[in-house]
C-alpha cells in the first residue's frame, strides 16, 4: 500500500476493532520501523487519526524523528471527532510544530 502513489497515509496503522487489545502484538518494532522507512521513501506524510485515536505517541515520535510530515484527520464521522482532540493532544505530547506539518503540493 505504501508504494502506491499517495500524499498523506490516512488511518494509519489501523487494527480491526477484534484485534485492537493486542495491537502491540501486530505493530511491533520491526513492522513499524518498515511502515515509516516506507513513508520516508515514498514522500509521504502521516495523518494523525481523530476517530480512531491512531498512530500511537511511540510510532509519531519515531515517525517525528525519520523526517516524515503530519496532517490531522477525523473521518468525518460525527460532529465530536472534528474537535480534534486526540490530534491536539499528540501535537503537543509530541512537540509537533508548523514545520513538522505537511503543506500540500499545489499542481497548476
Amino acid at each position: 500500500v505504501l508504494q502506491e502513489p499517495a500524499d498523506v497515509y490516512v488511518n494509519p496503522f489501523f487494527l480491526p476493532e477484534q484485534m485492537n487489545d493486542r495491537y502491540d502484538e501486530f505493530w511491533t518494532e520491526e513492522r513499524i520501523d518498515k511502515a515509516i522507512a516506507a513513508l520516508v521513501q515514498g514522500g509521504i506524510a502521516l495523518e494523525i487519526n481523530e476517530l480512531y485515536n491512531i498512530p500511537s505517541k511511540t510510532i509519531i515520535m519515531k515517525a517525528k524523528e525519520a523526517g516524515i510530515k503530519f496532517t490531522f484527520g477525523s473521518n468525518n464521522i460525527s460532529p465530536e471527532v472534528g474537535k480534534l482532540e486526540y490530534s491536539i493532544k499528540m501535537k503537543n505530547e509530541c512537540g509537533l510544530t508548523k514545520q513538522d506539518m505537511y503543506k500540500p503540493k499545489i499542481k497548476l
